[in-house]
């Protein structure tokens, strides 16, 4: 029997869930205006690069960068990410040099393929 020819195969389908992503971001003021901005369950996917910022998210949210080149300060003073009331997923971020990496009230989420390092606290 004779191979079949690409034009000659059957075409399959395959279809993938929908990741909802609400906003591409490249820079913390970008940042903050996509959180504002964003439905609940909304995906945030961060560029690489340094957002020097304190974020405050108090709805369900999702935010992803590209691993360790997407890094989160939130300054010797300051709180990189602020939870309150929400689900939040953070995932493929560094999370660096702040006085609290991660604060989190009445809130849960996950935390994947994340480092937390050279931050005075870290409240979960």
């Amino acid at each position: 029997m004779k191979p079949k020819t690409l034009n000659e195969l059957e075409k399959i389908t395959i279809e993938m869930p929908s990741l909802n992503v609400s906003s591409k971001v490249s820079n913390a003021k970008e940042l903050q205006q996509a959180i504002k901005d964003a439905s609940p369950d909304d995906i945030i996917e961060l560029a690489s690069g340094i957002y020097k910022t304190n974020l405050f998210i108090d709805k369900n949210l999702t935010i992803q960068g590209q691993g360790t080149s997407t890094v989160l300060i939130g300054g010797e003073t300051g709180t990189a990410v602020y939870a309150e009331n929400c689900e939040l997923n953070l995932y493929n971020l560094a999370i660096t040099d702040s006085f609290f990496a991660i604060k989190a009230d009445n809130s849960s989420g996950e935390i994947g393929r994340t480092i937390i390092k050279n931050n005075i606290k870290m409240e979960i």
